[in-house]
């Protein structure tokens, strides 16, 4: 660019930014402070698998008594309870995938 060049340009320049575009570039500035905070906040929550535990003494295969099925679901129900708090106080949305140990097939 040769100078003649960067001279109109610097004219220009200075044209566009008169105090007439002063509240354009003001409000301009605090859109674009406002976006680049908002970008800090938007959060999204991935867990990816083997979220729970059970115990491996239910884990048998054969039918469980009523107290053993409460002591299998609730590790679920735990998990259920902090992921709706995170989902809710923290405002972001969360995705669970299941691991091989996860009991995806539940109902």
């Amino acid at each position: 660019m040769n100078n003649e060049s960067r001279r109109v340009l610097s004219q220009r320049a200075r044209r566009e930014i008169s105090p007439s575009n002063s509240a354009s570039i003001s409000s301009l500035e605090q859109l674009k402070t406002s976006a680049i905070d908002q970008i800090g906040l938007n959060v999204h929550v991935v867990i990816a698998g083997n979220s729970v535990e059970f115990p491996c003494k239910l884990l048998t295969g054969q039918h469980m008594a009523s107290k053993d099925q409460s002591t299998l679901y609730e590790p679920i129900k735990e998990l259920d309870i902090m992921l709706t708090q995170i989902a809710a106080e923290a405002e972001v949305s969360v995705d669970l995938m299941p691991g091989r140990n996860d009991p995806a097939n539940l109902a």
